[in-house]
């Protein structure tokens, strides 16, 4: 059984990993409830890293609209998340991308769908 010191000291292990998780959003499509229509920018994003933002019906700054690469013709969209701000996110975002998707979501999707070809071969992926 642990003491009552290890267990606090666990708790203070867990609250400072918590602490120092950096984390932001990144998706494919805009939830079309917050834009009536997407903004005609879209269209002016030429190159990877061109962006600007999405702004809401309240005018607040929701996230950014992102050209990942010069190979991509639609946007991803990014928000800010926790411990960095929006431009950092947008930048590292754009770093990570060789196509549309971040590398490492890219990587994610790709090695999940071979696990499942290979180990559930008759379902649908």
């Amino acid at each position: 059984r642990q003491s009552d010191a290890s267990v606090k000291a666990l708790q203070e292990v867990n609250t400072l990993f918590q602490l120092a998780a950096i984390c932001f959003g990144i998706c494919t499509s805009v939830l079309t409830l917050i834009f009536v229509s997407l903004p005609p920018q879209i269209a002016a994003l030429q190159r990877g890293g061109d962006s600007f933002p999405l702004i809401g019906a309240s005018g607040k700054v929701l996230g950014k609209a992102l050209r990942s690469s010069d190979k991509s013709s639609k946007p991803v969209y990014v928000s800010v998340g926790h411990k960095i701000s929006l431009d950092t996110a947008v930048r590292l975002t754009h770093a990570c991308c060789r196509y549309r998707v971040p590398e490492p979501i890219r990587q994610a999707d790709c090695r999940s769908r071979e696990y499942l070809r290979i180990h559930f071969p008759s379902a649908d992926t």
